[in-house]
């Protein structure tokens, strides 16, 4: 699996949008589309594809906070994919390209075990809306680098 940052013109709009709908409430190809479409428009925003050979096999949409530290805004893999690592890998992965220290994202109930699996910390913010509890997962690197294994010598 490589993980790409894509510019959107190279897959198929609509694998770009069904895969993106796994990420999004309501589940829609519609709202998916509305999220590409903000993601377009703000400059600290991108949006890396992970592919299986031919066909994409996961998504994730970060949004840049700080020199070495960024949201996770929506991830998602095809579910056939699923609980074979590959969430976690472009995680990993997404940590070394943009030689991250700190990586956070707000989930729900559903995926907050994905988030502590993959190392997070996990804090419940609460019912944010009627009968959903909302959480904060943060990813810190403590001591060095995240981007210092990828075999950099210095920082950016």
């Amino acid at each position: 699996m490589t993980l790409v940052r894509s510019d959107s013109g190279f897959w198929p709009r609509e694998s770009l949008l069904r895969l993106l709908a796994y990420a999004v409430w309501p589940p829609t190809e519609e709202r998916a589309l509305a999220v590409l479409a903000d993601g377009s428009a703000a400059g600290a925003v991108s949006l890396y594809l992970a592919a299986d050979g031919k066909d994409l096999a996961g998504l994730l949409r970060m949004r840049r906070t700080g020199r070495r530290s960024a949201e996770i805004t929506h991830i998602a893999v095809v579910p056939e994919r699923r609980r074979g690592g590959l969430g976690r890998a472009m995680i990993e992965e997404l940590l070394q390209l943009e030689r991250l220290d700190e990586v956070v994202a707000e989930t729900d109930g559903d995926a907050v075990g994905f988030y502590r699996r993959c190392g997070f910390d996990v804090h419940s913010l609460g019912e944010q809306y009627p009968g959903v509890e909302r959480f904060r997962c943060a990813l810190r690197r403590r001591g060095q680098p995240a981007w210092a294994s990828s075999g950099a010598k210095d920082g950016p």
